[in-house]
């Protein structure tokens, strides 16, 4: 059987205009033997978020659809997890550069891909407790001016040589081992042991240091709790690239439950966010109105937040519950 490739929600040709034709293309994994190598399984998984990503690039850069630039965003973090849970296989300077041009082009997209769910998800239901008035119309424009400043940037890196040095040096890092360089041979035992016991041992040391950080969670500031939701989706998207590696029906568990965990987060995240966003507008302004907005608004995110946390910790009980019958011990 031949591994799944990204899937596409409707075939189209590589040349045709993206919105004319096109659908964002989206991962559905890579199939995984258990007998496979480290070295196979890093490069195979590797070339096809490479797909994934040269495939979804021109529907970003003609900006029509906000779900190609979701897409791109997730794909740069998956490359991010497979560098990270592959690590071994690589030296450290090739790692090292591969790691942080990565990083740059994450934190591009981030931002525009941030501004976009803040347009359209979080600032909506806030206006509605807000309500309507001028400061809310100020606020309405400035989040539309800075969603169009931060796709310009995106697009920019995307177009960027920067970018393309990036692809580049990728396909090097993910190339098989037989085009590799003579000076990787330092890793052949690395490529050669069996992927199933390279990533145990990863996502096992992922998943202890994510164990630490889970107490007194509701003591955590929003900068500690941001870190948790960073490290939570390290280990999610680290599983979701050799889920066929270990037991289905555990792995599933695993990764609902760390979905729920991900989007509580989430969502407390957003409120943080969303605070900093209307300081930043209205910290220079002074009038009674605004004052009261931003009290308003202070009362609305302590109720809200105090929601939240309930939620996140029913999910943190269930993660660790859930991982004691973990896939990877």
């Amino acid at each position: 059987m031949l591994p799944p490739t990204p899937v596409r929600k409707r075939d189209h040709a590589s040349s045709a205009s993206p919105d004319a034709m096109s659908r964002p293309v989206t991962w559905r994994g890579v199939l995984l033997s258990e007998d496979e190598s480290a070295g196979s399984a890093f490069s195979r998984t590797g070339r096809l978020l490479l797909t994934q990503f040269r495939e979804n690039q021109p529907g970003v850069t003609a900006g029509n659809d906000p779900e190609y630039l979701h897409q791109m965003r997730v794909t740069v973090r998956r490359l991010r997890a497979v560098l990270s849970l592959y690590s071994p296989l690589l030296g450290k300077r090739e790692r090292q550069a591969a790691v942080r041009d990565v990083k740059w082009l994450a934190d591009a997209l981030g931002l525009a891909r941030d501004s976009d769910v803040f347009v359209s998800e979080i600032w909506p239901p806030l206006r509605a407790v807000l309500g309507e008035g001028p400061l809310t119309d100020v606020l309405t424009a400035e989040w539309l001016m800075q969603q169009h400043r931060n796709a310009r940037v995106a697009r920019r890196a995307l177009a960027s040589r920067r970018c393309q040095r990036l692809i580049d040096r990728l396909g090097r890092c993910f190339a098989p081992r037989s085009l590799r360089a003579g000076a990787d041979l330092n890793h052949a035992a690395s490529w050669d042991q069996p992927a199933r016991r390279l990533v145990r041992r990863q996502l096992k040391q992922y998943a202890d240091a994510l164990r630490g950080r889970g107490r007194r969670l509701d003591e955590l500031d929003d900068d500690s709790l941001h870190r948790l939701r960073i490290r939570i989706k390290k280990l999610r998207y680290a599983i979701d690239a050799v889920s066929t590696l270990f037991d289905q029906a555990m792995v599933t568990t695993m990764r609902h439950t760390l979905s729920r965990l991900q989007d509580a987060l989430g969502a407390i995240n957003d409120l943080a966010v969303a605070e900093r966003k209307i300081s930043a507008v209205l910290t220079n302004k002074r009038c009674i109105d605004i004052a009261q907005l931003l009290e308003q608004f202070s009362v609305w995110r302590t109720l809200r937040s105090i929601s939240l946390k309930r939620r996140l910790q029913t999910a943190w009980h269930d993660y660790r519950e859930c991982r004691h019958a973990s896939p990877f011990g």
